[in-house]
């Protein structure tokens, strides 16, 4: 299960982007140093499709990119959930930039 946090715009993580910035909790990695070490914890609500569609749809039009920030803690359910749930959402056509983002937009 995917479970967040938080979500925020942010301009700073993909050049030229107006990114929703959404924030998973259960991340598995323990990097040293961890900026965010409070995503590690089972904290925050699920994301599921329902809920990632609703939060692209209130920022339609305004953003141009979703990121998904932390360890991802589920691969399958992200890959699965994500991609259906948010195309055409915005105006954007996802770059090859980053090979592991998933494309959410038409």
């Amino acid at each position: 299960m995917l479970k967040y946090t938080n979500h925020d715009i942010v301009f700073q993580e993909f050049p030229d982007e107006v990114t929703l910035a959404i924030n998973l909790s259960l991340c598995p990695n323990r990097c040293p140093g961890c900026h965010s070490a409070w995503l590690q914890d089972d904290v925050g609500q699920e994301l599921d499709a329902a809920t990632l569609r609703s939060l692209t749809a209130h920022y339609a039009g305004a953003i141009t990119c979703v990121a998904l920030m932390g360890g991802d803690n589920d691969p399958a359910t992200t890959a699965s959930t994500t991609p259906q749930a948010a195309c055409s959402t915005s105006r954007h056509a996802c770059s090859d930039a980053c090979p592991d983002f998933y494309c959410l937009f038409q």
